[in-house]
């Protein structure tokens, strides 16, 4: 009788701690899958202003215009962007608002970059 009261007592003391670890798994798939949206968001033919609402520049060295991207929501997920830049701009910088994006990569995970 004393082991079925123990048992009890251990099972109903560890429902709750499963509960919270189910619940913040949840949570934390939510919050990537997020991320995940935000980060695919970004199409080709979007502008520079699309891609600025989510991603910043990376740092490090790049070329000019950037090429990596960080999202804001999240410093580890980025991606890499091309844009149509008309050849008279082709060292403009900051880039117009305006100008498209011509090829943009699937997101990827990578620490920032820091100069």
């Amino acid at each position: 009788m004393r082991a079925l009261l123990l048992l009890v007592c251990i099972v109903v003391s560890l429902g709750p701690a499963t509960l919270s670890t189910a619940q913040s798994e949840q949570t934390h798939s939510q919050w990537i899958e997020e991320r995940y949206r935000e980060a695919t968001s970004i199409k080709e033919g979007m502008t520079v202003a699309d891609l600025q609402k989510f991603f910043t520049e990376d740092g490090g060295l790049q070329s000019s215009p950037s090429l990596r991207y960080i999202l804001k929501s999240c410093m580890w997920i980025k991606i890499d962007v091309q844009f149509d830049i008309p050849g008279s701009d082709q060292h403009q910088y900051p880039l117009n608002s305006n100008v498209r994006i011509k090829k943009v990569s699937k997101p990827y995970l990578e620490q920032m970059m820091v100069d």
